[in-house]
């Protein structure tokens, strides 16, 4: 179904965070970030989905191929960070946590878990799934993103070299059978710092 304008009309039913994977910000921090305009936004390419690491995880993303890195990112795109990100012919944009993956030492992209699923009283958000980012940022499109906050000291091992269909890394990780809680602590890691960033002072819990 499309809108009036003509754009694709695409349901997210609302939600929460299962306990398994409890990632989730409160609602003033997601539209804070959505908000900001700390950067100039950079198109991008949708080259696909979940990676078989971000499942392992629990979560849901969107991987987004990078131009030519432009004047000022370079330092933004050494280490894992908050983003904001536009669908084409949307005009508002979403927030989300956004990890580098690397070819032969340089990111040539990024994956997006985006944060716009609200729960039933509109307090907090949590990632949209992958269905949804499937209807919402099709395969092939363009994706404006932009650079909000690097989470400095926090990315370790997650920038080694990745292969983009399976997930795995190409240098060292932990062992495949911690590898999921891993990143799953990560991530928990990153939206703690989204919200005490972007959020009102109130502590998710």
């Amino acid at each position: 179904a499309r809108d009036e304008s003509g754009v694709v009309v695409v349901h997210c039913p609302s939600g929460q965070a299962c306990s398994s994977f409890p990632l989730r910000v409160t609602t003033e921090a997601a539209r804070a970030a959505s908000a900001a305009a700390m950067s100039t936004a950079m198109v991008t390419t949708v080259e696909g989905y979940t990676t078989a690491r971000m499942r392992e995880a629990g979560g849901s993303s969107v991987r987004l191929r990078l131009p030519l890195v432009t004047p000022g990112s370079e330092a933004f795109l050494e280490s894992c960070g908050a983003v904001s990100l536009r669908a084409q012919g949307r005009v508002g944009f979403l927030s989300g946590l956004a990890v580098p993956r690397r070819e032969e030492g340089t990111t040539v992209a990024l994956e997006v878990v985006v944060l716009a699923r609200c729960d039933e009283r509109f307090r907090e958000v949590t990632q949209l799934e992958e269905d949804v980012l499937r209807q919402l940022l099709p395969e092939r499109s363009c994706v404006d993103v932009r650079f909000l906050l690097p989470f400095s000291g926090l990315e370790g091992p997650l920038l080694d070299d990745v292969d983009a269909e399976t997930g795995n890394s190409l240098g060292t990780t932990p062992a495949d059978a911690e590898r999921g809680r891993w990143l799953s602590d990560k991530l928990l890691a990153f939206a703690g710092h989204f919200e005490s960033h972007f959020g009102a002072g109130r502590v998710v819990s």
